[in-house]
């Protein structure tokens, strides 16, 4: 085994080649801190920034939570005042037509009782007058309502009758524009139903407590009689009369 020799010069290179290892080992060490201390802070200003992105995602979902439970809220209220506006309606549209039936039923109560009083009246007023006219004598005054095998009502208001002929009279309070359809439409009715005056003359009159100059005079050029009250008197126009 070869045996070493230490010099002093030896042992001071050696002590010198120490220090410069201890030296480069100490400036390693301080890149070490340096870096890991770099690192750290640049870790530690991402970690703050993530932080004040998350706190202002939450503050916005707070904030947009928020929003959305006082839309809900303003939404709720809403809904709620329009039930409320729909169930007044409702109860405002169904006293309506309660209102409206009422009205229906006394406006038709109205209309019937206007009727018969205008048939009331003219019935008196042939009972009691002169029966003699259409260029006729009658001999009575009679009502008559009828129904034919369709179930149809057919309604004579006043028929005046001798030993030849016949008058149909529809007594109305006012006239109306299908009142002259409706008369013409009887006739087939009558004749079916009465066939004791198929060879009598049918005469058509329309008696009425109001009449509009139009409506009196289609009837005339229909060659129906115009029966109304002037005063107290009833007053017959039958200039155009014809037989149907």
């Amino acid at each position: 085994m070869e045996k070493i020799i230490h010099t002093q010069e030896s042992v001071w290179a050696a002590f010198a080649e120490t220090d410069r290892k201890m030296a480069e080992t100490d400036r390693l060490i301080k890149e070490m801190r340096d870096a890991t201390a770099k690192s750290s802070a640049e870790f530690n200003l991402r970690m703050a920034e993530s932080d004040r992105s998350i706190k202002e995602i939450r503050d916005a979902l707070a904030k947009s939570s928020a929003e959305f439970n006082l839309r809900m809220a303003e939404s709720d209220r809403r809904k709620a005042e329009i039930d409320l506006l729909m169930a007044e309606n409702a109860r405002r549209m169904a006293k309506t037509d309660r209102q409206i039936k009422q009205l229906g039923k006394m406006i038709g109560g109205l209309s019937r009782n206007h009727g018969l009083f205008a048939e009331e009246y003219f019935f008196n007023s042939f009972k009691r007058g002169n029966k003699n006219f259409f260029g006729e004598q009658f001999d009575k005054v009679v009502r008559s309502e009828i129904l034919d095998e369709d179930r149809i009502k057919a309604e004579f208001d006043l028929l005046l009758i001798n030993g030849k002929s016949v008058a149909l009279i529809e007594v109305k309070y006012r006239t109306k524009a299908k009142t002259i359809d409706r008369l013409l439409n009887k006739v087939k009715y009558f004749r079916r139903k009465f066939p004791e005056y198929q060879n009598h003359q049918l005469f058509l009159g329309v008696a009425s407590m109001v009449f509009e100059e139009q409506m009196e005079n289609e009837c005339l050029d229909h060659g129906i009689a115009v029966i109304k009250q002037v005063g107290e008197a009833v007053v017959i126009h039958d200039e155009n009369i014809r037989t149907f």
